[in-house]
């Protein structure tokens, strides 16, 4: 059995039983709360096991429910990756798109490129052009041994 933490006090503990009784069952927060509680019998190193995550992620939590109670234990808004095309890009590329039909898709990533110095891939220049409501079509394609007059005879009869 592993031994008991010094992290949690008797004091940490109790607020953190409190904490859980009127939280309730919010996920994120009463599996942080469970683990803090679970600290003061198992030991930080059990249960960061048994919570599947590290010893630092579960001493992070009871410093963030120190300072900030169970405020502390929520999930900041603003993580993740930030967009790459904003508003102001959207528009400029719709007035283009207005003024150029024809671009291809590459052309429209060299005119982002070029205008707002952001590099987009060409799925991600597609899921812009599907956005804001245009469509990329392309010609059908044509076979190097096709008889082009044989056909024009076969569309006129």
């Amino acid at each position: 059995m592993a031994r008991k933490s010094k992290a949690v006090s008797d004091e940490l503990y109790i607020k953190a039983r409190k904490e859980l009784r009127l939280i309730g069952n919010q996920a994120v927060i009463s599996n942080k709360l469970q683990a803090i509680i679970s600290v003061k019998k198992h030991g930080v190193k059990s249960v960061a096991d048994f919570f599947g995550t590290t010893r630092q992620t579960i001493m992070t939590w009871i410093n963030d429910f120190k300072v900030e109670s169970s405020d502390g234990l929520r999930i900041q808004t603003g993580r993740g990756r930030k967009r790459l095309i904003n508003n102001e890009i959207e528009q400029d590329v719709y007035q283009y798109m207005q003024k150029n039909p024809n671009t291809t898709i590459n052309g429209l990533r060299e005119f982002i490129e070029e205008k707002h110095n952001v590099i987009v891939s060409k799925s991600t220049t597609h899921r812009l052009m599907q956005k804001i409501g245009l469509s990329y079509i392309t010609p059908r394609p044509k076979h190097y041994k096709s008889d082009i007059l044989a056909q024009d005879d076969f569309k006129k009869n």
